[in-house]
C-alpha cells in the first residue's frame, strides 16, 4: 500500500512542474510586489503625518509667540520648521514651507515630494491656529499696517 502511494505522490510531482514554474514567474513577484508597496505606503503615511505633526506645532508656537509679543518670530519658526520637517522625513523630500500671519490666524504650509520615478507626487499639509484675544488681533493689525504681513 506505501509503495502505491509514494508512486502516486512521485506522479504528481511530476505533472506539476509547470504549476511550478508559473508560480515562481508570476505568483511570487506579485506578492512582493504587494509587500514592498505596503511598505512604501507606510512610509508615505509617515510622512505625510510628520508634516501635520510640525506644521500644527509650528503655527502654536507662533501664535504662542505673538501673544508674548516676540515679532521677529516668524522668520526664525519659518527655519525651524523645515529644519524639523527635513530631519523626520524618512523617504520624501521638503519641497517648501511657509508660515503667514492673518487677522485671527496663523497658517502653516508645508509641501513633500516623493521621487517615486518621473517627476514625483507632490503633496501639501496645512494647518491653521486661531489668534484668540483682541490685543493679538491689534498687534497684527499694526504689523501688518507696516508691510511686513507674509513672508515666502
Amino acid at each position: 500500500m506505501w509503495k502505491e502511494a509514494w508512486k502516486e505522490i512521485d506522479r504528481i510531482w511530476i505533472l506539476e512542474d509547470g504549476a511550478t514554474v508559473v508560480e515562481t514567474a508570476i505568483i511570487v513577484p506579485m506578492i512582493w510586489i504587494m509587500i514592498m508597496g505596503s511598505i512604501l505606503l507606510f512610509f508615505f503615511f509617515f510622512d505625510m503625518g510628520v508634516i501635520r505633526s510640525e506644521t500644527v506645532r509650528s503655527a502654536q508656537e507662533l501664535s504662542e509667540d505673538w501673544r508674548e509679543g516676540k515679532k521677529n518670530s516668524l522668520r526664525k519658526q519659518k527655519e525651524v520648521l523645515g529644519k524639523r520637517i527635513r530631519e523626520r522625513l524618512i523617504l520624501a523630500d521638503l519641497d517648501s514651507c511657509t508660515l503667514a500671519l492673518s487677522l485671527g490666524t496663523v497658517t502653516a504650509r508645508a509641501d513633500i515630494r516623493f521621487f517615486l520615478g518621473g517627476k514625483g507626487l507632490t503633496f501639501t499639509g496645512t494647518s491653521k491656529v486661531a489668534v484668540d484675544n483682541r490685543e493679538d488681533w491689534i498687534r497684527i493689525m499694526t504689523w501688518k499696517s507696516t508691510g511686513k504681513g507674509e513672508e515666502k
